[in-house]
């Protein structure tokens, strides 16, 4: 019986946390990852309609309830401009502003880590305190699948 009770619990919290509200994200958008790190929190943003052929999908960093920066910066559909890989033990979504490129990893058990390099060189790098969105969730891998940004 409790076994049932936490698959329950599981399976609530994976497909409620694409759709919870965040900090960064509005309350008409889809939250699908969210990082607080340091004095900053870092999260994915996508629009409601997000599909093969509509919506968008921003990484935005920001400090309490005010956004500081956005990758795009125009609400734009997100294929070619991110890519997510699932691998074995990890998932990781890539996306470049400029000459900067960023990495997303997530690792099955262990940190999430982001790193943010310039000319092959590694700018910044941090880890989540405490990620309270999963990019390995089911609902953000058949979102980005169908979105058109799985690597194939």
């Amino acid at each position: 019986m409790r076994a049932c009770h936490l698959l329950s619990a599981l399976l609530t919290w994976s497909t409620a946390g694409a759709c919870a509200g965040s900090a960064l994200c509005a309350p008409e958008e889809r939250t699908l990852w969210e990082c607080p790190a340091s004095k900053k929190t870092y999260a994915l943003c996508a629009s409601a309609d997000l599909s093969a052929n509509s919506g968008y999908l921003q990484y935005r960093t920001g400090a309490a309830d005010r956004v500081e920066f956005t990758i795009p910066v125009a609400k734009r559909h997100p294929k070619g401009r991110f890519l997510y890989t699932n691998y074995w033990r990890f998932v990781r979504l890539t996306f470049e502003n400029g000459a900067y490129a960023y990495e997303v990893e997530e690792q099955l058990v262990g940190p999430t880590t982001v790193r943010v390099t310039r000319a092959g060189k590694l700018a910044s790098e941090f880890q989540c305190s405490n990620a309270s969105r999963t990019l390995m969730s089911t609902d953000v891998m058949k979102l980005f699948d169908e979105a058109g940004v799985s690597a194939q």
